[in-house]
């Protein structure tokens, strides 16, 4: 059963909940997951940043378009959202 403060905190950004007693055989593999999570999410950032400074060393941008008309190719770099761990950081 969710009660309303489990309710609230998915509605204000939660992804995760863990109720007590802990099982710990599921608490770590929550963790482990979450830092898998972040580990590929940080590789997702480094090669979109790796991709938008090779298209600006070639001058290049999306096929078709001319990289010299601002405006037209704006590269977007997806951010991370707030670190913390849910269980260590209450």
């Amino acid at each position: 059963m969710i009660n309303s403060s489990v309710e609230k905190a998915y509605d204000a950004g939660a992804t995760d909940f863990i109720s007590k007693p802990l099982q710990w055989p599921i608490l770590k593999n929550r963790v482990r997951y979450m830092l898998r999570s972040a580990r590929a999410f940080d590789e997702l950032r480094r090669s979109q940043a790796a991709v938008i400074a090779a298209r600006g060393k070639s001058g290049g941008g999306e096929p078709g378009q001319d990289p010299k008309i601002p405006g037209q190719y704006e590269p977007r770099i997806a951010h991370p959202p707030e670190r913390g761990n849910p269980v260590l950081d209450p």
